[in-house]
């Protein structure tokens, strides 16, 4: 069905809350929508209000109604929001419905950053700070494959979508836009990293550009010049280093263990990052032969 006939074979004015599958970033840059969509399943979503509906206050999910308004999911099971969050859906709803949202918040790691550079309305800060890092599988990954027929119909209706409206030279454009703000993105991490470092490491969490990483160990590098003996610190800068460069984290915690030979907790964190690095160079050297 197309979205249009779906909606209409739901129950007459009632609004539809469509759940998000968000995708997970590891798409190739300015790629189309691909056949096989996989992603995480988010209980966050958007309603689809009819047009006589009264709101009370629009919210990013989740509308107020002035009424007890009818919305319900999209399989025509009833909303029911989780615990006291009005716009998360319930666990026990959280499951992937036959329509859905393909959330497309990531795309690639090259538009990911790019994206972190538009900031948000009304934030002074220069990045997106509700973001929280290019995403991993976890429980809720699921892969919807779209069929060849379908598939193609619609590929082949946006490249004449494209062709119709000539915006071939307005695409190109808009890639440029993309890649230069994506420059501005990383540019500014230095100067804003000292200040803005929990931040910065939680929305650039999973990005491996090392132009992007650079900042961020120049910066560790400081905070230990500044305090040097502080094993606290030490294996904290450690434990945020493994998310980008574990060569970097084993040095950290080598310096904390210096400090305190004994430590039993840095003895067992410096192992696992070992293994780790063995890993990652196993997969690595795996890859390569493949």
């Amino acid at each position: 069905l197309s979205i249009q006939d779906y909606i209409e074979s739901m129950p007459p004015q009632h609004a539809i809350f469509f759940k998000w599958l968000n995708d997970l970033g590891d798409l190739l840059p300015f790629s189309s929508v691909p056949q096989i969509l996989e992603g995480n399943l988010s209980p966050l979503g958007k309603t689809l209000l009819p047009v006589g509906a009264e709101v009370q206050e629009i919210r990013h999910h989740v509308p107020l109604w002035k009424d007890d308004y009818p919305y319900i999911l999209a399989d025509g099971q009833k909303f029911q929001a989780r615990d006291k969050s009005v716009q998360i859906l319930a666990r026990e709803l959280n499951f992937l419905k036959p329509a859905f949202v393909y959330h497309r918040a990531h795309r690639s790691e090259l538009e990911y950053v790019s994206l972190l550079f538009r900031g948000r309305p009304g934030n002074a800060f220069q990045y997106k700070n509700n973001r929280t890092g290019l995403p991993a599988r976890n429980g809720t990954t699921q892969r919807v494959t779209v069929a060849p027929e379908t598939y193609n119909r619609l590929a082949a209706s946006f490249e004449n979508f494209k062709k119709v409206t000539s915006i071939l030279q307005l695409q190109e454009q808009a890639v440029d836009f993309v890649k230069h703000r994506r420059q501005f993105s990383v540019d500014n991490i230095a100067a804003n990293v000292d200040l803005y470092y929990r931040d910065l490491m939680k929305i650039f969490f999973r990005v491996q550009d090392p132009a992007v990483i650079a900042p961020f160990r120049q910066c560790r590098q400081r905070f230990l010049s500044q305090s040097p003996r502080d094993v606290e610190l030490l294996k904290q800068l450690a434990k945020d280093a493994e998310k980008q460069d574990i060569d970097e984290a084993i040095k950290i915690i080598r310096i904390a263990l210096k400090l305190r030979p004994k430590g039993p907790v840095i003895k067992a964190r410096l192992e696992q990052y070992k293994m780790k690095r063995a890993e990652k160079q196993q997969s690595t050297t795996h890859t390569s032969g493949n």
